[in-house]
């Protein structure tokens, strides 16, 4: 696994980490984690997450996108791979989100 890594953003940007997953078997399901809660997943047995509609995981390369990030947003974020046969993996990165009105007010 080679796990996501800290992504700076504006608030109103796209946010995106990567998760490079690779195994055997090769039915690997990535959990995207945050705050102790799963927030998306490639697994069909995890149902989307409709409180945050924003958050969505690629089933293919399992990134994961923050749209339209805010501040609420930042914050620690998971990448849990598993296969389905006990083995796991896990990789953290932060997410920053930067608030514009104090950038404007700064400069």
């Amino acid at each position: 696994m080679s796990g996501p890594r800290n992504v700076t953003v504006s608030d109103g940007r796209t946010a995106r980490l990567d998760c490079d997953v690779d195994g055997f078997p090769d039915n690997i399901s990535v959990d995207w984690i945050f705050n102790t809660g799963v927030v998306a997943s490639t697994s069909s047995e995890v149902p989307e997450v409709e409180t945050r509609p924003r958050y969505r995981v690629d089933r293919h390369t399992s990134s994961f996108t923050v749209v339209n990030a805010s501040t609420q947003d930042a914050g620690t974020y998971t990448c849990s791979a598993y296969n389905g046969l006990g083995a796991s993996a896990a990789a953290s990165a932060y997410l920053n989100v930067t608030c514009m009105l104090a950038h404007q007010l700064v400069t």
